[in-house]
């Protein structure tokens, strides 16, 4: 007996198939679009997880190479002096809302260190500095809690080195290390009374700004300059200042203070020669 089949059971397969192709073929062609529209999104001129490099606050970059220590024929040295003209920042004046009996009632706070027009403890460094002499030998620093203000206010140190945080005041401080420009928690030092020091490494791993400051005593500031090479250093009372073995080349010369900000010029150093900059604040 022949069995009758309708033409239009007979193609169904072939149309659910065709159907089923257009189907996994736009599906695919959608998943493309919106793969592009992501990373097109992701991809902006500056990607977004790209830190910043114009500021040493900043988290650290990652552009720059690591220093090396190499063997440095015939270098160079830079030396001058930061000053600053007119009127400085206003003092602050800084009224304790508790433990007034080891703070003081209230203390002045010098917005900055200056003799005349000398201005003393501003940091300056080579910011593009990648090779040269070896880091500083000496990697243990001190800052010192004492009548609820930090001692010193501004120091510069080198990475891989230990902060030792001392407590001169019979009360407690939470002394709280932030990345500058993130606001990050990098560590918290809890001191319980006068005579405690609280060794830390954490603080110095990385290079960058650090802002300090007191959970107990939000008043409490202090700065912290961390290198990853030696060419840095501090103002002394007359404001100046001096790097040595430098190899030649052309560096961007840094100087920065708390209140005042930061200056940058271009200085070339010469085999054997000694360059002189000066910053006005």
């Amino acid at each position: 007996m022949e069995t009758l089949v309708d033409p239009a059971l007979s193609r169904a397969p072939l149309v659910r198939t065709a159907i089923l192709l257009l189907a996994l073929v736009a599906g695919a062609c959608g998943r493309g679009d919106r793969t592009g529209t992501r990373a097109a999104a992701r991809s902006p001129a500056t990607p977004i997880d790209t830190p910043r490099t114009d500021v040493i606050g900043a988290p650290p970059s990652q552009t720059h190479a690591p220093y090396r220590v190499v063997s440095v024929t015939g270098s160079g040295s830079v030396a001058g002096r930061v000053v600053i003209q007119g009127a400085a920042p206003a003092d602050s004046v800084v009224v304790a809302t508790l433990d007034q009996v080891v703070c003081g009632d209230r203390s002045v706070v010098a917005a900055v260190d200056r003799n005349g027009s000398a201005l003393e403890n501003v940091i300056v460094w080579l910011e593009d500095a990648r090779t040269g002499k070896p880091l500083p030998f000496t990697r243990r620093y001190t800052l010192t809690q004492e009548r609820c203000q930090l001692d010193p206010p501004v120091q510069a140190m080198v990475v891989a080195g230990t902060l030792n945080v001392n407590n001169a005041d019979r009360t407690a401080h939470g002394t709280r290390f932030l990345r500058a420009g993130t606001g990050a928690t990098i560590a918290v030092v809890h001191e319980t009374d006068a005579g405690q020091t609280v060794p830390v490494e954490k603080v110095l791993l990385e290079p960058g700004r650090v802002e300090v400051r007191c959970d107990n005593h939000p008043w409490t500031r202090a700065w912290l300059q961390v290198f990853d090479h030696p060419y840095f250093g501090s103002t002394d009372e007359q404001g100046r200042f001096a790097l040595d073995s430098i190899p030649p080349g052309s560096y961007r010369l840094m100087a920065w203070q708390p209140r005042l900000g930061t200056r940058e010029q271009r200085v070339t150093v010469t085999a054997n020669g000694k360059a002189t900059a000066d910053f006005i604040f």
